[in-house]
């Protein structure tokens, strides 16, 4: 006896179920305006989400590591030796620059450190570190603050003389 069976799709899943946002209570003509309020607060917080990954994603590209802020550290340190007409004289300095780069690095890299990662700050402390002129030198490895706003009175002093001159390029 050959039958022909029909068969029952009544408990299989829709094809589109799950893709398609369902929403029980919703009027079977259309959508509700719950329902599209709920998918428009959807859309717009997977955009910001998608714009906040893009935004994290280049912050990491722009990033520097540890690595290359030690190999940059060494090349400035390196050209500031060079530059020094007596280098042979402060080579005991020099060096001691060197180590306080080495040992930065190293506490920076250790497994548990409960310091903050000194490489935020570490290029304003070079910088400030290698400003000096003909006599003056600054043999530590911290912050020069006292050059640092000299400089800054002064570059605020020649943007004064420059406005009182017409020649401010810059309209503030």
């Amino acid at each position: 006896m050959t039958t022909n069976a029909v068969r029952d799709d009544s408990d299989r899943t829709p094809p589109l179920l799950g893709l398609v946002p369902s929403d029980h209570g919703a009027a079977k003509d259309g959508a509700s305006g719950v329902n599209l309020e709920r998918n428009r607060r959807s859309i717009t917080a997977w955009h910001q989400t998608r714009l906040n990954n893009i935004i994290l994603e280049e912050i990491r590209k722009a990033c520097v590591s540890r690595d290359d802020h030690r190999l940059m550290l060494k090349q400035l340190i390196s050209t500031a030796y060079h530059k020094d007409p007596q280098r042979k004289a402060n080579i005991d300095k020099w060096k001691g620059i060197m180590l306080a780069v080495e040992k930065e690095y190293a506490g920076a890299n250790a497994l548990f450190s409960i310091s903050p990662d000194p490489y935020q700050r570490v290029l304003a402390k070079i910088s400030s570190m290698m400003i000096w002129d003909g006599e003056v030198r600054h043999w530590e490895y911290s912050y020069c603050t006292e050059e640092i706003a000299r400089r800054h009175s002064r570059h605020i002093e020649v943007l004064t003389q420059l406005q009182r001159a017409g020649k401010h390029f810059l309209n503030v």
